[in-house]
C-alpha cells in the first residue's frame, strides 16, 4: 500500500493506536508525519517514509521494539521522535536515522519487580531533547541497560541540537535498582552533565563501562556518589569535562 499527498499540521498520514502489522506499506510527500504509531505488532516489515516533514513519531513500548528496519531517508528531517516510550524490554535497532527523545523523563524500572530493559544495537544514535536525561534503576526498581557498540559502530548520545553545546541534556542516571549485568560499551555521550552533576551519574548501581568516550560535560564525566570495587571503567576516554573525568566520593 501507498499514502501519497497526506496529512496536515500534526497529523500523520498514516496514525495507528494499535497493535497493528504493517507490511509493505510506504508513504510519501506528505504534510507532517509519515507514520505516527503508538503500537506496532511483531512481524511487521518493508516500511517506507520518505519527503515529508518527518518519517516517524512513535509512542509506546510497542512502536518501538517493534519497528522493523526500513526507508526513512530523505524527509525535512530525518529522526524518529519518542513519546512516553515505557517500560519494558525494548531494543532500538540501527534504523539508519536517529531516534529523538522528546520526553523530559524517560525511567526503567517497575515497582512489580517486572525485568525492564533498554538494549542499544551497534550503529543507534539516541538524541535527547533540552534538559532531558534517562533513568536506570529509578526507585530501586530493577531496570538494566545494554548498549551494544562496536569500534566500527558505536551507539551515541547525544543532543538533539543541530549545533550542540556542553550540557544540553541532563545526562544518564545508573540507580540503585539498575541490574549488574548493566553495560555500556563502545559508546560516544556527548554533550551531557550540568554544572555539580555528570554526563552518567552512579547513585548505588553496578555497570561495566568501557571503550567509551565522553566528551563536553559542563560536570564530571562520570560521577560516582557510592564507590564499589565492582564497578569497571576500561580504556575510555574523556574530552572537555569541565569538573573531571571520573569523580569519586570525597
Amino acid at each position: 500500500m501507498r499514502i501519497e499527498d497526506a496529512g496536515r499540521e500534526d497529523v500523520a498520514a498514516l496514525y495507528s493506536d494499535n497493535n497493528v502489522r504493517l507490511s509493505h506499506v510506504s508513504v510519501a510527500n506528505n504534510a507532517s508525519t509519515g507514520f505516527h504509531l503508538e503500537g506496532l505488532a511483531t512481524g511487521s516489515e518493508a516500511l517506507s517514509a520518505t519527503t515529508s516533514l518527518r518519517p516517524l513519531v512513535l509512542h509506546g513500548q510497542d512502536a518501538v521494539h517493534n519497528l522493523p528496519l526500513g526507508e526513512y531517508t530523505g524527509n525535512q528531517e530525518d529522526v524518529a521522535e519518542l513519546w512516553a516510550i515505557g517500560n519494558s524490554m525494548i531494543t532500538f535497532k540501527h534504523i539508519g536515522i536517529p531516534y529523538r527523545q522528546m520526553t523530559e523523563r524517560e525511567t526503567l524500572g517497575v515497582a512489580t519487580g517486572e525485568r525492564t530493559s533498554f538494549t542499544f544495537e551497534p550503529g543507534v544514535t539516541y538524541q535527547f531533547c533540552q534538559d532531558c536525561f534517562l533513568l536506570v534503576g529509578w526507585r530501586g526498581d530493577h531496570g538494566a541497560i545494554y548498549v551494544n557498540g562496536t569500534e566500527e559502530q558505536p551507539v551515541t548520545f547525544t543532543s538533539w541540537r543541530a549545533e550542540p553545546q556542553a550540557g544540553d541534556w541532563n545526562g544518564i542516571g545508573i540507580l540503585s535498582g539498575t541490574s549488574s549485568d548493566s553495560v555500556i560499551n563502545h559508546a560516544i555521550i556527548e554533550y551531557a552533565g550540568k554544572p555539580e552533576e555528570a554526563a552518567i551519574t552512579i547513585n548505588q548501581g553496578l555497570i561495566s563501562i568501557t571503550n567509551s568516550h565522553i566528551a563536553h560535560s559542563q560536570g564530571a564525566g562520570i560521577l560516582i556518589e557510592r564507590d564499589d570495587p565492582s564497578l569497571s571503567f576500561d580504556n575510555n576516554t574523556f574530552e572537555d569535562c569541565a569538573e573531571g573525568d571520573i569523580v569519586r566520593p570525597q
